[in-house]
């Protein structure tokens, strides 16, 4: 099933499980350290929980960090978790890396950042909607091709403008390369260029596009040092790729 918002991807479970082959977090051994530069391509809306009064109508405010728009690591881990997840189709290695009841995540995200000085962009928007489809075994992902435009407005959003360039960092303990690759693929990044992917409110109406422009990942070992494998890791995307090419198309293509 699916309609013009959302598609539908299967998976083998949609709860996060216990594993065998986790690594308990008092053993760190060594982590990946991942750069991500990242743009928005239509207004992005993560809301903060207040609200104030716009041309009389309410204002729906996004989430801030000392004064600044963000988007927070805990909005950008839920989104890739959910696309890392339709991706590998495998719910034991995405319980593995972002953790399942009793078992921290062992990938950490931070807030993401604007570069620079950004106004916020508000954008009215109509009456809300129920999203109740549901198929048993998948998991719903809202394309990413439909356009956003302005609706009569029930309400407003302060959003995060178009064209935003925002920097983030993702922390992955005692990795494997694997994990890595997938993680970055999950993100829609791959060495043949990067795809949309969407986070937020508001997607079924447009919002919420991100877009990674670039990547890099440091290794980095018990005692701190630091070694630069991003091309190592981004080979290792490729070759997965090859192997999740269907699944990739599926999970970021438009329909």
């Amino acid at each position: 099933m699916s309609s013009k918002t959302y598609k539908f991807i299967k998976v083998d479970g949609l709860r996060r499980r216990s594993t065998r082959n986790y690594i308990p977090h008092s053993s760190l051994s060594r982590a990946h350290k991942i750069h991500v530069s990242l743009k928005t391509e239509s207004p992005v809306h993560v809301g903060s929980g207040e609200i104030q009064l716009h041309k009389d109508l309410p204002l729906l405010l996004n989430a801030r960090s000392e004064g600044k728009l963000i988007i927070p690591g805990s909005t950008l881990k839920g989104a890739i978790s959910h696309y890392y997840l339709a991706l590998t189709g495998d719910i034991s290695s995405t319980s593995n890396l972002f953790g399942f009841p009793g078992y921290m995540s062992k990938a950490l995200f931070s807030d993401s950042f604007p570069e620079g000085s950004v106004e916020p962009q508000i954008v009215g928007i109509g009456p809300s909607w129920q999203p109740k489809a549901r198929e048993s075994g998948k998991i719903k992902l809202y394309r990413n091709d439909i356009e956003f435009r302005e609706e009569k407005e029930q309400y407003y959003l302060e959003c995060i403008p178009q064209g935003t360039s925002l920097k983030a960092d993702i922390i992955v303990l005692n990795p494997l390369e694997i994990e890595t690759a997938k993680l970055i693929l999950a993100m829609g990044y791959n060495p043949n260029g990067s795809k949309v992917f969407l986070l937020g409110f508001g997607k079924p109406r447009g919002l919420g596009k991100v877009r990674i422009l670039s990547i890099g990942v440091l290794s980095v070992d018990a005692l701190g040092n630091e070694r630069d494998i991003t091309n190592e890791i981004m080979r290792q995307a490729s070759n997965v790729l090859q192997e999740l090419k269907g699944r990739f198309e599926e999970v970021f293509g438009g329909g």
